[in-house]
């Protein structure tokens, strides 16, 4: 998993082998297969606190978002 500014980048893959044995032939076969996919996420994330877990064949990704700052809503102006 790769994690940048504006995505956050998944891949990985799988391999079977199986073997069938006979008295007159032996038979391979192996299956790979591959995903990558590549998503977008929001500015408000961060990218270096983003953390990844199996659990029972699911994976669960925790995006931590950054905190909020206290702004003032509005602001007095005092008229001369």
């Amino acid at each position: 998993m790769k994690a940048t500014k504006n995505s956050l980048e998944v891949s990985g893959a799988q391999e079977e082998k199986s073997e069938e044995k006979s008295k007159n032939y032996v038979y391979n076969e192996r299956t790979r297969r591959s995903f990558h996919r590549k998503i977008a996420i929001p500015e408000e994330i961060i990218p270096s606190q983003i953390s990844a877990e199996m659990k029972d064949g699911v994976l669960e990704i925790t995006l931590p978002k950054k905190t909020a700052t206290k702004t003032e809503e509005t602001t007095k102006v005092e008229i001369k």
